[in-house]
């Protein structure tokens, strides 16, 4: 009904503006009949004024009246000339409202479409907003999650490696108290070395001093025993020789005479003063060798010796005197000189004797004292021995302990530098996979979203050409709009026209109503259509305003439409910053594993230096 009701009012609408369009072509092809519709109630309204100032002359008003009546009849032959032609302008604005019914149609069904594709849009944009909210929502999660695994990660990881660098800190003070301590013992070993090296080569300095003094106290030994040996082998031949001599002088005494007694007593007293004198000088040399060892002993026989040597020096001055003198005084010499030669003998035998077994108690206290000294070398050097081999024991065992202590320690720190490296190596290949997984995740979530950026920046673009089609539309929508705009301001000043005119035929129907009824017929059916097109004008001042409240909707609609873009956009936008932001977050964690294992390259490069100070 409403569909009809709407047909009919633009029907109307059409008909009132082909009516108006053919009034204006009326009203400009015929303007003479509008000056004689003038001229002729100007006429009417002169004879209604004479026909009241008087009555005198009644043909002339008859005839008036008939001409009046006459013009009143081409008039309106005039006028039904002018219906009829306002008739077939109204089919012609009929027709061409027809025409203009089909293409409201045509843009109602048109913008029907348009409100179908903008509601079809309108779902993709509410599915796109809800796919949007999803990735969003999807992302902050993602991030939230990733956040949080980040974080526990590197709260696990940062308690992991605090714990094994404070055990390993611990594990290295204890190593560097244990290396401080072994390093002191080193040093106290290595005094205690140097202090028995020293004692050492003191003792072996004693050594070589004692064995140069035993081998010089046994050189010295060995002399005198040689000079005793040498010394009681010539007391023996000065014996042998001194018998010999006596024998001789005993048997040269009964044989010769006194001359030759005398001169053989005194070559004989001078051959024993020479023997005698060989033999102490000989016996003074070898007590002076001996001096070193009897001092009190040799000061008495240098006594003796000294006397004996005055007592020979004496018959040696006068060398003449046996044969110039008398041979009484030579005999009493020999006599004087024979008794104390004898006694000087005998005590120069008891005092050999004495001598041999001084001799030979020094020989034995010698060797008492160098098997004494052998036995105390023997010993000394056994103690010595013991002693230096008992330090040198205790050393070695001392040295055998540290290197052992040394080698546990290296071992120990050995297995430490392993663990560490082992553990480094295991946190460092977990932390890569797991940020190589995480990373993998992310790249995977960044690529999905990159995916759906681009189906959503795909969709976009599609939304923004169906915009630019519906905006097109909605611009030859608003032309249109404004050429029926147009249409109806022209409509208006038409109706403004008939207005005007049917105000100058109500005159002229009022002057005239009593005498043609016809005309006033007419002029009812013309008010009625002049209704019906004031309702049609109505009715398309309702549907200019639908339209322009359709129009305002669609405008509200599009401005919506881009505000949710905008928000799209704007959405999009903070997805390529999170977007970015998790990147620059990768490239930061990459940039904190980089540096960790420079970090550990480091602390491994410095592990030997580390070494090389501990040794």
């Amino acid at each position: 009904m409403e569909k009809r009701e709407k047909e009919s009012s633009e029907r109307s609408f059409s008909e009132s503006e082909s009516v108006s369009s053919l009034s204006e072509k009326d009203s400009e092809i015929q303007p003479e009949s509008t000056m004689e519709s003038n001229d002729n109630e100007i006429q009417s309204s002169t004879v209604s004024l004479e026909v009241e100032t008087g009555n005198g002359d009644l043909k002339d008003s008859i005839r008036t009246l008939s001409e009046k009546l006459s013009a009143a009849l081409a008039n309106v032959s005039a006028k039904d000339d002018l219906v009829k032609q306002h008739v077939k302008v109204a089919e012609e604005a009929v027709a061409g409202w027809e025409k203009a019914e089909n293409e409201v149609v045509e843009l109602k069904e048109k913008l029907e479409a348009a409100d179908d594709k903008n509601r079809v849009l309108e779902d993709r944009v509410s599915h796109l907003d809800g796919a949007l909210k999803e990735c969003v929502r999807q992302l902050r999660q993602a991030r939230d999650e990733q956040e949080h695994i980040i974080q526990d990660a590197v709260i696990e990881r940062t308690q992991e490696l605090q714990s094994s660098k404070t055990s390993l800190q611990n594990q290295i003070l204890e190593a560097a108290t244990k290396s401080e301590e072994l390093s002191q013992m080193a040093e106290s070993v290595a005094k205690e070395n140097v202090v028995l090296r020293h004692e050492l080569l003191a003792r072996c300095e004693e050594l070589e001093i004692r064995t140069i003094e035993r081998d010089l106290s046994t050189q010295a030994a060995e002399t005198a025993s040689k000079q005793q040996l040498d010394s009681i082998k010539k007391v023996a031949k000065l014996e042998a020789e001194c018998r010999k001599l006596r024998m001789l002088a005993k048997s040269s005494a009964s044989f010769n005479d006194l001359r030759s007694t005398d001169s053989h007593s005194d070559g004989g007293e001078k051959m024993d003063v020479s023997c005698s004198d060989s033999w102490a000088s000989s016996t003074l040399i070898e007590k002076r060798s001996l001096q070193g060892t009897t001092s009190s002993i040799e000061l008495d026989l240098m006594g003796d010796f000294l006397e004996m040597e005055r007592l020979v020096a004496l018959p040696e001055t006068p060398d003449g005197s046996g044969k110039s003198g008398p041979e009484s005084v030579t005999e009493e010499v020999v006599v004087q000189s024979e008794n104390p030669l004898a006694a000087e003998i005998e005590v120069l035998t008891s005092r050999n004797k004495e001598l041999e077994e001084k001799v030979k108690k020094l020989e034995a206290e010698k060797s008492e004292l160098e098997s004494e000294i052998r036995c105390n070398r023997e010993e000394a050097v056994a103690h010595v021995e013991n002693m230096l081999a008992g330090e040198v024991q205790v050393l070695t065992s001392r040295t055998k302990e540290l290197e052992e202590k040394l080698e546990k320690i290296e071992a120990e720190k050995n297995e430490l530098e392993t663990e560490m490296k082992n553990n480094r190596e295991e946190a460092v290949a977990h932390l890569e996979n797991s940020l190589a997984a995480e990373i993998e995740v992310l790249s995977s979530r960044i690529k999905q979203l990159e995916e759906k950026l681009e189906k959503l920046e795909a969709e976009k673009d599609e939304l923004k050409s169906e915009i630019k089609c519906n905006k097109e539309v909605e611009a030859k929508l608003r032309i249109e709009l404004e050429a029926i705009a147009c249409d109806k301001m022209e409509l208006d000043d038409k109706l403004e026209k008939m207005e005007v005119e049917k105000a100058e035929l109500q005159i002229s129907f009022d002057i005239i109503k009593d005498k043609y009824k016809e005309s006033q017929v007419c002029l009812q059916e013309i008010e009625t259509k002049l209704e019906e097109i004031q309702t049609e004008m109505k009715l398309v001042n309702e549907l200019k305003a639908e339209v322009e409240s359709q129009i305002i909707a669609m405008e509200s609609e599009v401005n919506t439409k881009s505000a949710k873009i905008e928000s799209l956009e704007e959405d999009m936008r903070k997805e390529r910053f999170a977007s970015d932001e998790l990147r620059r977050k990768c490239e930061v964690l990459e940039e904190e594993v980089s540096l960790y294992q420079e970090n550990a390259i480091k602390s491994e490069n410095l592990e030997p230096k580390i070494k090389q100070v501990c040794l």
